[in-house]
């Protein structure tokens, strides 16, 4: 893996903490899920 998208998606609240502690732009699994049924953009 020499690259990665942004921001990373995570589901473990310790991986999460650790991302961000390490500095990558990252986010929790259920607030992308969240922003996006409220986007309208899923069907």
């Amino acid at each position: 893996l020499q690259a990665t998208g942004r921001p990373l998606v995570t589901m473990c609240p310790i991986c999460l903490a650790n991302l961000r502690r390490a500095g990558a732009e990252v986010m929790d699994l259920s607030t992308l899920l969240a922003e996006f049924a409220g986007s309208g953009k899923n069907g």
